[in-house]
């Protein structure tokens, strides 16, 4: 049995393939499967893992006839794994040659069912890089503050077939955080070691890429009720309730609905919040947590107010702009830049020749992993019955 089966999906990722694969097999722990799923590739992919397959004995390579995508591709690896733990890479990110060594002593030394290394997330628009060191301290705090960065960590094999854990087939976009929630909540542990690194390369689209179509509207709705479901019925702690229950109806308004400028589809998000809202298995611990990261948020929810919701949240979202969809955009006359929008923080700048002109920050809130709070100043009262949203 090998220690490690490392499970890479891959569609037309020729341009990274190379460096990721390069990395895994560099791996100073040796004693690990690598199986490749070729999510029927139309370039040069089918190629570099045939390659790859014929160089070294390790890389298990799937073919499949039809595309599936990411989340149908990984449940293929996890079917024929024999690791003890699991591991997952993207196919354009890559790793530190020490990364699964260390992941696999730390879990073998705390006897964990999870091992979550550090990450550097490479802004390829910006050039910017950061690393995840203040989640890493939340998630020591509490297990259940690991809702991100999944990829980053190794699951104890026996855990996830136990309890059946897969990524949905159903589900076609946030796949992975039906995957992640129930390991963890299912764990005897999340250890983690920050000394050795993921890195994660998030690539910027244009604002038609990024906008979410319906279909995507309501997956992601349809992964929150699922885990809703699935965190109201588990062995949870209520504080560990708490934390992911948050993080799921957050969601809803820093997520799904940024994406979509649809009025109708907005509204559904509206009206799924609200459900959502009501469907809490411990109110009097999530009513005043929710209160405390956007109490303007809580008021209208627990009034149910769909009208005020829409027009408070349209309000905030206004107010961003679309300076979140670009970090740094500068626009010249004659070769000299005249206007630039800079992302501090969470606070967004428009510059007109050097001057500051316009400022804004997100809506209230308090990110539940990083602990950040940010916000503007709203009136409860200016989003409550008016008219016509509807």
């Amino acid at each position: 049995m090998p220690k490690i089966s490392i499970i890479i999906p891959v569609y037309n990722s020729a341009p990274w393939l190379c460096r990721c694969l390069d990395s895994v097999l560099l791996q100073t722990l040796t004693d690990f499967e690598c199986i490749i799923i070729d999510d029927a590739s139309t370039d040069e992919s089918t190629n570099i893992i045939k390659k790859y397959a014929k160089i070294d004995k390790r890389i298990k390579p799937i073919y499949l006839e039809q595309n599936v995508g990411a989340a149908v591709a990984r449940n293929h690896g996890l079917k024929i794994a024999k690791g003890e733990y699991l591991g997952f890479v993207d196919s354009d990110d890559f790793i530190d040659s020490d990364f699964y060594e260390k992941l696999y002593s730390t879990a073998y030394e705390h006897d964990s069912d999870i091992a979550m290394g550090n990450v550097i997330v490479d802004d390829a628009t910006t050039g910017q890089t950061k690393r995840i060191d203040k989640l890493i301290e939340l998630i020591n705090e509490s297990k259940y503050r690991f809702t991100a960065y999944w990829w980053a960590a190794i699951y104890r094999k026996e855990l996830i077939t136990k309890h059946n854990i897969d990524f949905p087939a159903d589900i076609i976009s946030s796949q992975d955080i039906c995957f992640l929630i129930p390991a963890v909540v299912h764990s005897n542990k999340v250890a983690t070691c920050p000394d050795t690194f993921y890195h994660y390369k998030r690539r910027h689209f244009s604002l038609s890429d990024m906008a979410l179509t319906r279909e995507k509207v309501e997956s992601h709705t349809k992964m929150r009720m699922t885990m809703l479901d699935f965190i109201n019925n588990a062995n949870i702690t209520p504080d560990g309730y708490r934390i992911i229950y948050i993080n799921l109806i957050m969601g809803f308004f820093n997520t799904t609905l940024p994406w979509n400028t649809n009025h109708n589809v907005r509204i559904e998000i509206i009206k799924n919040a609200l459900k959502f809202y009501k469907q809490s298995k411990y109110p009097d611990i999530t009513k005043p947590e929710l209160r405390h990261v956007n109490m303007t948020l809580q008021v209208l929810l627990e009034s149910d107010d769909a009208e005020g919701l829409l027009n408070y949240t349209e309000y905030s979202l206004s107010k961003e702009k679309q300076l979140r969809i670009t970090d740094i955009t500068k626009y010249k006359i004659i070769g000299i830049p005249f206007a630039k929008t800079v992302r501090i923080g969470h606070t967004y700048k428009l510059f007109l020749f050097g001057i500051c002109v316009f400022s804004s920050g997100r809506r209230k809130f308090i990110d539940p992993q990083t602990k950040d709070t940010f916000s503007i100043t709203v009136d409860v009262n200016e989003f409550k019955n008016q008219k016509g949203a509807l």
